[in-house]
Order: C-alpha cells, then sequence, then structure tokens
C-alpha cells in the first residue's frame, strides 16, 4: 500500500467518526479487523502506513476543534457546522497535514486533499476545497 491509500483510509476513518459519532480507536480498530477478511485484502497496510494512518487519524482528532477554528475563517457564507461532513473530513486532514505532517509538502496534502474531494464529493466539491486550502496556504 503507498501513503496515497494510507491517507484515503485515514480519511474514511475521520469522516466515518463524524458520522457515526464513534471514538477513532474504535474506527481504526474495526478498520484493522476488517483489513483481515479476503475481501478487504486490497485495502492491506504495511505498519509504516498503518503507522501514518493512526497518527494521522488520532492527531486530526485530537486537534478537531483547532482544525475548525482555523477553517471557520477561510469558509464564504459558511458554518463549519454546517458543511457536509466529507467536505470538513478532507480539509480536516489536509490542514492536519500541512500544520504537523512535516514529511508531506504543502502542495501534496492540497493536491491529495482535491484527489479526495472528486471521489468522494459532490461535482464541485473538489473546486471547494482547493480554495479554502488555497486560501489558508496564503494566510499561512
Amino acid at each position: 500500500m503507498s501513503r496515497k491509500s494510507a491517507r484515503e483510509n485515514a480519511f474514511k476513518i475521520i469522516y466515518n467518526c463524524a458520522l457515526m459519532k464513534e471514538p477513532p480507536h474504535d474506527m481504526c480498530e474495526y478498520f484493522e479487523e476488517t483489513m483481515k477478511d479476503e475481501m478487504w485484502a486490497e485495502a492491506a497496510m504495511d505498519e509504516k502506513d498503518l503507522k501514518y494512518m493512526k497518527e494521522v487519524v488520532f492527531g486530526a482528532a485530537e486537534k478537531k476543534n483547532e482544525l475548525n477554528e482555523k477553517i471557520a475563517p477561510l469558509l464564504k457564507k459558511w458554518d463549519v457546522d454546517r458543511l457536509p461532513k466529507i467536505s470538513l473530513a478532507i480539509l480536516q486532514l489536509a490542514i492536519y497535514e500541512i500544520e504537523n505532517m512535516g514529511d508531506v509538502p504543502d502542495r501534496v496534502a492540497v493536491n491529495e486533499a482535491v484527489e479526495l474531494a472528486k471521489s468522494y464529493g459532490e461535482d464541485e466539491t473538489y473546486k471547494f476545497i482547493n480554495g479554502v486550502l488555497a486560501e489558508y496556504l496564503k494566510n499561512k
């Protein structure tokens, strides 16, 4: 598995934690258990990727309020609480990576967030994500 896949799985866990109001530890544990199932074999991760995924998931959960405070002023005519959960999860993940993962270049974090938005969001979500993150980097 690659860093890209680990990031995608981290996004899925962050999103599901918000959607189901489950703690990240439980969601990561569930994810690891489902990876053992043969039908999820393609999702299997090596130890390095699993460590990265957990670091991002637990870090984003721990800093959720701080991340939301950074996102809020970037939204035009939107409130963090009213954002679609997919968009919020993508933004939390990207900003967490930019702020805390020194081995992830800012442009990579933004590009990967845009790709997640294209895959999981509505038709125009990727433009919104790109705009918010571009504004964030400009003000950083």
